[in-house]
């Protein structure tokens, strides 16, 4: 066994319990969650880095940003340039082929290094965890103890046990940083890969996250229901904002269903 799926089940395995699980998140903006909806599933798309059909997902974070727009003007209200946010039972899902602790685009193009430094595969396989659901709860247990720790970036004060592995030790170093010119906290968020089409339907799907007035779309609202999942969504409210303010309006409003879900600690529990 790799040493750092080793530390991850050593430590995971003394853990009780494990933190709650958390859901999958995939973000999309309008004109591609139509095509989601349009389709009732989640289809892998052409891969550069791993060379096949891939669909991403991060874990309990809606942390994905899309390439910036130079045609898009800064300040909008407009409801077919806002994200929306799908999440997914990942208990459920079939098809996982990969999971590691970061977002692998920016370990390949070297935003996590130092400390962590590779641009291939087989580096990367040194970070690989197990592909079961219940690995992500034990990496969380490993390295934040809480999924309250591991949404707000607070690693735990020391490793449980010394570690003679030296990807545990830059994995450790990587989520202390608390400044960086290189990456933001994609690079401290958990990503899962599957290699097959994820329906959407009651059992899979968690919530959705859309900007309030979506709904209100003849196309969109008829979808949601023919997917048996309307009851499903939940809104964040759009203003005459940039396009961070409104992916941080919606970040915040999926943080909101995993307190209402008791995944995260209620905010008045401080």
């Amino acid at each position: 066994m790799a040493p750092f799926k080793g530390y991850i089940q050593s430590v995971g395995s003394n853990a009780a319990p494990l933190p709650p699980s958390m859901p999958l998140t995939h973000v999309a903006g309008w004109e591609i969650f139509q095509e989601i909806l349009q389709s009732g599933k989640l289809v892998p798309q052409k891969d550069s880095l791993f060379q096949k059909d891939l669909v991403y997902f991060f874990y309990g974070k809606a942390a994905y940003r899309p390439k910036e727009d130079p045609t898009q003007s800064r300040y909008l209200v407009d409801l077919d340039q806002l994200p929306a946010c799908i999440l997914l039972d990942g208990g459920r899902l079939q098809g996982r082929v990969g999971q590691v602790p970061f977002d692998t685009g920016g370990f390949f193009y070297g935003f996590l290094a130092p400390p962590l430094a590779g641009n291939n595969l087989t580096a990367l396989s040194d970070y690989e965890l197990h592909g079961d659901h219940d690995c992500l709860r034990r990496c969380v247990w490993a390295f934040y103890e809480s999924n309250d720790g591991y949404f707000e970036e607070r690693p735990r004060v020391s490793l449980l046990f010394p570690s003679g592995s030296d990807p545990v030790a830059r994995y450790y170093e990587l989520i202390q940083t608390k400044r960086s010119d290189k990456f933001d906290d994609r690079g401290k968020t958990f990503e899962i890969r599957f290699d097959q089409e994820i329906p959407l339907n009651d059992q899979t799907v968690m919530k959705i996250v859309i900007p309030k007035g979506w709904i209100d779309d003849k196309n969109i609202s008829s979808l949601l229901v023919d997917l048996g999942i309307r009851k499903k969504v939940v809104y964040y409210i759009p203003y005459m904002g940039t396009f961070e303010e409104h992916l941080a309006v919606m970040r915040e409003r999926v943080t909101g269903v995993l307190r209402e879900g008791g995944m995260l600690s209620k905010e008045d529990a401080f």
